[in-house]
């Protein structure tokens, strides 16, 4: 036995997320079930994450002052951060 659920979305954001899930393969109601599903499993968490952003990804320089300070420290392995303690 299946069950319908009515919320309000903004429809920016709905079109949006029909594309996205279009472009996936899936109705948006495939992903509504799917993400319930994952959430009741524990396998999907809600909160606050941080995407990563184009500084992250190393095309944004601005932080290069701040790393020649000693403020920030670069490492690219979690080996050479165990070294480093």
């Amino acid at each position: 036995m299946t069950t319908q659920i009515m919320f309000k979305i903004e429809d920016k954001l709905k079109k949006a997320a029909q594309k996205r899930a279009k472009k996936e393969g899936i109705t948006l109601s495939d992903f509504y079930q799917s993400a319930t599903k994952s959430f009741v499993e524990g396998r999907m968490n809600v909160g606050i994450t941080m995407a990563p952003t184009t500084s992250m990804r190393g095309e944004d320089k601005s932080w290069q002052g701040e790393s020649k300070k000693n403020l920030l420290k670069f490492y690219s392995s979690a080996d050479a951060i165990y070294d480093s303690i």
